[in-house]
């Protein structure tokens, strides 16, 4: 799965640290750019078209350029977000990332935030949100469970969702996937 292969970076905007408390809703209409999220502390879930997308500390999120969706406080915490645009990038829902260590990407984050603050070389942004973007991608290539994980997104509503069903759906026995 590589999401960002192709993806052309033509701006990105300050980034973000938005705090947000427990029981928080909030709607957003028509996004206007996209959006890289990455949980500090916490958990907020998105819902889209009827699905749900959880952000935690495992989890980056992917906001799509004009999607419409709700945001739910489940756990107090804060979630650094990064508004862009780009080409290329063709995603119409809302992405759940999985990642490794979140503290190499909140780095990168707090790097981008001070090259934001206190120089104004727009290629170093660039470079940062694609060193970014490329290890996001290679993570995605690298995690055997990426591809159950995206089936279980898209059929949450599935009765046969058990883990018998997925490991054979996937080609590797249960006791692989309980690991």
């Amino acid at each position: 799965m590589n999401i960002f292969e192709n993806t052309v970076l033509t701006n990105i905007f300050e980034p973000l640290t938005v705090f947000s408390e427990k029981g928080r809703k909030a709607a957003t209409d028509n996004r206007q750019c996209f959006g890289l999220s990455f949980c500090l502390n916490g958990q907020i879930t998105y819902k889209q078209n009827g699905k749900k997308f959880v952000s935690n500390i495992s989890n980056a999120v992917l906001l799509p350029k004009n999607a419409t969706y709700k945001i739910y406080g489940d756990k107090e915490g804060l979630f650094t977000v990064i508004n862009f645009e780009c080409k290329n990038l063709d995603i119409e829902e809302i992405t759940v990332l999985p990642v490794k260590d979140s503290a190499q990407y909140i780095k990168d984050f707090n790097q981008l935030m001070n090259c934001f603050l206190h120089d104004n070389m727009r290629l170093r942004h660039f470079e940062i949100l694609y060193r970014i973007l490329g290890r996001l991608d290679s993570e995605q290539i690298n995690n055997p469970l990426s591809s159950i994980l995206k089936y279980i997104e898209t059929n949450i509503s599935e009765t046969n969702l058990t883990n018998k069903f997925l490991a054979k759906k996937m080609g590797i026995s249960e006791v692989y996937l309980r690991k």
